[in-house]
């Protein structure tokens, strides 16, 4: 939950003396939609509150958490930011990855957000959200509406103390039909962290490798081994057993054969959701070529990228990325190769490519 757009109006000030307050539009204050949101929850005395909002940055959890009323306040379980985080780091994802990224780590049975800002939520959630009005918060009718309808849906057509919440809406676009949840798709067995030894044994290898040597490829997967929108995480953010999941990966497989020294480095989003190991199993046949992941976020791919180059002081390296920022800058970087999200590497002008810049890296590593 944001504050801000959410439970007052948007424009909210600090002043020494006076601390928070809504600067524009005159004649509100801050806070003043909690108990609407209070009602709101009423009827669900177990939905918990993670805090989504720049007041724990500013002030700190307790502090911010404390502006909240009693009944609100002993709903908070936490907030997305701590400040432990790279604060540079976080501020640079948009709100939507931030929230994502804690639902991964908190794993909820359902979850809901309330927020103002719509920009940069991930497809995979953006049926979770909750857009609020820059002035009239969670008072807007449709978006009081809205909220009220999903809290009600997580819990089907059972009275909420049975606490029994229902498949949370759409998570992929395409996976459910709106209202019905359908069967639970099967996921994968547990992931060992403790991967085999001959796989163990090569990504050793891999990150001791001299990066004069290591010729590696930086590797997206939406857009690029699957199509943007192909279903991919049940309700649990366990991965479905989709055959077209990375439908497009022997592609690579079959690019990459005759070039047994090219490395991955991973800089799919999927790296900021899951272990090294979940990343592994997914690359299947192309595992033991893991050399690690894009250590950098930020909104920009291409940048990411280049500077992971520079951290590794790579010499020999290409990347395959549906972002549009790969799409622009491949103008001028030719080490850069666009896909369109919906083709990715069935596409044969994006495998030619690929497969002459294989090449032409392989002569120069040759000579």
């Amino acid at each position: 939950m944001d504050f801000d757009g959410v439970l007052h109006p948007e424009n909210v000030w600090r002043r020494p003396g006076i601390g928070p307050y809504v600067a524009t539009p005159p004649g509100h204050r801050v806070f003043e939609l909690a108990p609407l949101l209070a009602q709101a929850l009423e009827p669900y005395p177990d939905v918990q509150i993670v805090l989504a909002t720049n007041w724990v940055r500013l002030l700190s959890f307790t502090q911010a958490a404390r502006r909240l009323p009693a009944g609100l306040r002993a709903r908070v379980i936490g907030a997305t930011y701590h400040s432990r985080m790279d604060t540079a780091a976080f501020l640079e994802l948009p709100r939507g990855v931030q929230v994502l990224a804690d639902v991964s780590r908190r794993r909820p049975a359902a979850w809901l957000a309330l927020d103002d800002d719509a920009e940069g939520w991930p497809p995979s959630c953006r049926a979770h959200l909750v857009h609020t009005r820059e002035v009239l918060g969670i008072s807007a009718p449709d978006v009081f509406e809205d909220l009220c309808g999903k809290l009600a849906d997580m819990y089907g057509d059972g009275a909420p103390s049975a606490h029994r919440p229902r498949a949370e809406l759409q998570r992929i676009a395409g996976q459910t039909g709106a209202g019905h949840a359908g069967p639970k798709p099967p996921t994968f067995p547990p992931v060992s962290m403790r991967m085999p030894e001959p796989i163990s044994d090569a990504l050793a290898a891999n990150r001791a490798a001299d990066p004069t040597v290591l010729p590696a490829l930086f590797l997206d997967f939406d857009g690029v081994l699957r199509p943007v929108g192909e279903p991919a995480l049940d309700d649990d953010f366990g991965l479905i057993d989709n055959p077209g999941l990375f439908v497009w990966r022997p592609i690579l497989e079959a690019l990459l054969a005759q070039y047994p020294a090219v490395r991955i480095i991973i800089s799919s989003d999927w790296r900021r959701l899951f272990d090294d190991a979940t990343l592994i199993r997914l690359l299947g046949p192309l595992g033991n070529r893991f050399a690690g992941v894009v250590e950098s976020v930020g909104s920009c791919r291409s940048e990411e990228i280049l500077t992971e180059v520079r951290r590794r002081k790579l010499i020999h390296w290409l990347a395959i990325d549906d972002h549009a920022s790969v799409v622009a800058t491949q103008a001028t970087e030719r080490r850069f190769i666009a896909c369109a999200p919906a083709r990715g590497l069935s596409d044969l002008t994006v495998q030619r490519a690929l497969s002459d810049r294989l090449s032409a890296l392989d002569d120069q590593l040759v000579g």
